[in-house]
């Protein structure tokens, strides 16, 4: 990554664009690693402060709404805030891509509200990670510890988020799951875009605190690039690197379809892992949510610990320089599915950029069959999926709460009853 140095004027005018009251909170869900699973992984890292404090990890850092929070709670609440603008990697240009993530992360450092519901947040994660902590003492497996208690912490967190609390809470979407009609930044380059755009901000405020020799806003740099960072970590999910999830949305513009088929991709590429490769020719089988913690993925929680450690580091170096680094070592590490591997299943959509069109595995049962068509209709390939995979009460309920609830219900892809109810009480 390429950084111009910033003049004195633009910084400022950054530093006031930043505590500006900006617009808050869009829609997103929590699509990638688990909430304590991002907390583990950011609270690895080790940040300096050059204030005679030695080098540590889980420094409180303090943000301007009264919250403090360590860097990978920062770093896992990036699921939970964003901007009202859109995502952030479809800004109409960098300049509009800047402002929309300083609003997102506004969301969460400035929001008066925010406090409160942070602090329901973290029990919630606390609650989650000692779930782990207990269940793999006794030898239970970190995905079947999550199988057993995903349901609930869905719930809880919708509800912390304005949306229902009760047994049938999706029917009542809160910001938690109506985030994921905007999820876009967390996958593949659109997750890479915003990650950059954040840390460019956060490069750029720790050269401000150098030329002021103000250390509170090397802590903000450091709080901005950890938020920033969230995205950087999502990059690293299996079932984030190549899912078409910005081409499956303008493909269906106005419905849940796109969105439906990114998850069920998503999941199926998670759950299998892919073989990657980065720039430094390092090599591994790289897996997603749910598995941070498993034996099998020790190499994909290596890989994102290195990734998350050098990019703070990028944030410290432009404070005791006065620059920006100018070798980008974040975007070596960065890893791409292993085309010359055989394992590697075929995915199930793929976007030909060359042809305009979205491509679809010809068999969807057989994750190895290499037979791609462009002669598929989205509708008709979710009804298959629902067929075969099944489909969850929250996206069933998703369903009912959008114009296609209706049309779910009379093709058989609503299974809930109560949700049957609502569709057919909501519908008259």
């Amino acid at each position: 990554m390429f950084y111009q140095k910033k003049s004195l004027i633009t910084v400022i005018v950054f530093c006031i664009l930043y505590f500006a009251n900006l617009a808050y909170s869009q829609p997103l869900f929590r699509p990638s690693f688990e909430s304590a699973e991002h907390v583990r992984a950011g609270n690895k890292v080790i940040l300096n402060l050059a204030n005679n404090q030695p080098p540590k990890a889980q420094y409180q850092l303090h943000l301007p709404n009264g919250l403090v929070l360590t860097y990978g709670e920062i770093l896992s609440l990036g699921d939970f805030y964003g901007a009202a603008m859109g995502p952030i990697s479809l800004g109409e240009s960098h300049d509009v891509r800047r402002l929309r993530f300083i609003a997102a992360f506004d969301s969460l450092a400035r929001k008066a509200e925010s406090f409160r519901e942070v602090v329901q947040l973290m029990d919630i994660m606390n609650q989650e990670q000692l779930a782990l902590d207990q269940g793999m003492e006794k030898g239970e497996k970190p995905e079947a510890i999550y199988a057993r208690i995903s349901d609930d912490l869905n719930r809880q967190y919708n509800c912390a988020t304005g949306g229902g609390c009760t047994q049938f809470w999706y029917l009542q979407p809160g910001r938690y799951l109506k985030l994921a009609f905007q999820n876009i930044d967390h996958f593949n380059d659109n997750a890479w875009i915003a990650y950059q755009v954040g840390h460019e901000i956060a490069i750029e405020l720790a050269i401000f605190a150098k030329e002021t020799n103000d250390i509170t806003k090397l802590e903000m740099a450091y709080a901005i690039n950890a938020f920033a960072s969230h995205f950087l970590s999502d990059r690293f999910a299996s079932g984030h690197i190549r899912t078409p999830r910005a081409e499956l949305d303008s493909e269906y513009p106005s419905q849940l379809t796109g969105i439906l088929l990114s998850k069920y991709m998503h999941d199926e590429e998670n759950h299998y892992g892919l073989y990657v490769h980065n720039a430094k020719d390092d090599q591994w089988i790289d897996y997603g949510d749910k598995n941070y913690y498993s034996t099998y993925a020790k190499e994909t929680q290596k890989h994102m610990d290195d990734v998350l450690q050098e990019s703070a580091d990028q944030v410290y170096q432009a404070y005791l320089q006065g620059e920006a680094p100018k070798e980008d070592r974040v975007v070596q590490s960065i890893p791409f599915v292993d085309d010359s591997v055989s394992q590697n299943m075929t995915p199930l959509f793929k976007w030909d950029d060359k042809n305009k069109k979205m491509l679809r595995r010809k068999d969807m049962t057989n994750i190895y069959n290499k037979e791609m068509t462009a002669d598929w209709w989205g509708w008709s390939t979710l009804l298959l999926l629902v067929e075969q995979r099944g489909i969850s009460s929250p996206m069933q309920g998703l369903l009912a709460l959008s114009t296609q609830g209706k049309e779910a219900l009379q093709s058989g892809m609503i299974r809930d009853q109560h949700i049957a109810e609502y569709i057919k009480t909501h519908s008259r």
